[in-house]
This record gives structure tokens, sequence and C-alpha cells, in this order.
């Protein structure tokens, strides 16, 4: 009786044990799929709001200049063609050294994605100023495709619509999280922009705010009429930092 109970037992305790080991097969499963979804979603919005974007604005401008006659108006739209595309190339070049850097185990070096950025939206523009502060940390890169994504969407907005004469881009390495903001000294942005700008996408505010959640981090905008606007993320060190 003792060596049958004991044998039920042990068959009990058999069964629980493969039933919690499929359990957990089936959690793995389940959580690298959505891993996989996340990935897949978040390498969507990037070439939504970066490459295709370019891509798109180039041929509608081509095409819009193919059907007027030579002019000084068709030059500088094909020279602002030339712009997108080289825009274009320099969003694609970023991406593929983010991943490329991700998979080699050197995590990003974002100084030098930073120093591209700034070139590209201010090209040969001596406004415009980069500082790294801290013990400098190698990031995860999907957390660091986020951040130079959100800068960059800082710098396009100082240069089309701040009149700034100077912008500053700091990053502070700390124990606790990262800092990065985009500072100028322009006009600002308008109360009723930044009030509506998280709903219908002013000066790229929402893309901003929606990649700062994806990391997930902390996006404030400051501004205020003639006197600048900051743009400011923080990130927990421990979703930064490799």
């Amino acid at each position: 009786m003792k060596t049958g109970y004991r044998h039920y037992i042990e068959g009990a305790l058999v069964a629980i044990a493969a039933f919690s080991g499929y359990r957990l097969y089936v959690a793995r499963r389940d959580d690298q799929r959505r891993i996989r979804a996340e990935e897949r979603e978040r390498i969507a919005r990037d070439l939504h709001d970066t490459l295709l974007q370019s891509v798109q604005g180039l041929l509608l401008t081509v095409q819009a200049i193919s059907r007027k006659p030579p002019s000084e108006k068709a030059q500088e739209e094909l020279a602002r063609a030339a712009e997108l595309a080289r825009q274009a190339v320099i969003e694609s070049r970023d991406k593929l050294g983010l991943m490329r850097s991700d998979q080699s185990g050197s995590g990003c070096p974002l100084r030098l994605f930073l120093n591209e950025i700034i070139e590209s939206v201010f090209p040969d523009d001596e406004r415009v100023s980069l500082s790294l502060n801290g013990r400098i940390r190698q990031l995860h890169w999907n957390v660091a495709g986020e951040i130079v994504a959100i800068v960059r969407e800082a710098l396009v907005n100082a240069r089309s619509h701040s009149a700034a004469s100077a912008v500053r881009v700091r990053v502070i390495f700390s124990w606790r999280q990262l800092i990065v903001s985009v500072m100028d000294d322009g006009k600002g942005i308008p109360e009723g922009v930044l009030a509506e700008g998280m709903r219908r996408d002013h000066y790229g505010l929402l893309g901003m705010s929606e990649r700062a959640e994806a990391i997930p981090a902390t996006l404030r905008i400051r501004s205020r009429s003639g006197a600048g606007t900051e743009v400011r993320l923080s990130v927990p060190a421990h979703i930064a930092y490799r």
C-alpha cells in the first residue's frame, strides 16, 4: 500500500514538473514572439519615419521637376531633391551602423552618430555644439536608435523653425540615468502648437513622444516664445546601458 502510494506521489510530481516545464516553454515562446513582433514594429516605424519619408519626398520632388520647363526654380527644386537623397543615404547608414555595432557586441558609438546627424542637419554650421559628460557608457543599440531619431527631429525643428543663433546637444552619462538634451536660443514653439503637438504631430512632437515611450524613457519639451526650446530625454540606466 505504501509502495503504491509512493508511486502515486512520484507520478504526480513528475506530471506537475512536466506541466510546469511546458508552461515555462510556452511562456518563453510567447515572450520571444512578442519581442520579435515589437522589433518588427520598431523597424517598420523607423523605415516609415526616416528612409521611406525621405525617398517619398525625393520622388515627389523629381516628378514635379519633370513636369516643368527648365528654369531657375526647377534648378532649386533639383538641388532640394539632391539634398533629400543625401539625407536618405545618411539615415540608412545610421541605421546600418547601429545594427552592426550591436551585432559586433561593441555597443553604440553615440558621439560618432550624433556628430553625423549634426553635420547632416546643419552642414558646415558652427552654431551647433556637442558635449558628452560623465563616464561614457556603451548603449543598447535599440535605445541608441531611438535617441538618434529624437535628436535628429529636434535638430530639424531648430533649423526649420527656431531662427536660433546657437544650438547645443548635450549628453550626460550618470549612474542613475542617461540624459540627452537639445537646446536652442531661438524664438520658441508657440504655446498653441506645443499644446497640440502631441496630438497633431506639429514639429514632429508626436513622433518624438512615441519613440520615448518605446524605449521607455521620459521626454520633456520646454519652450517659451522668444526664449528658446529644450528637448530633454531621460533614460533609466538599466535600460540605456549595456
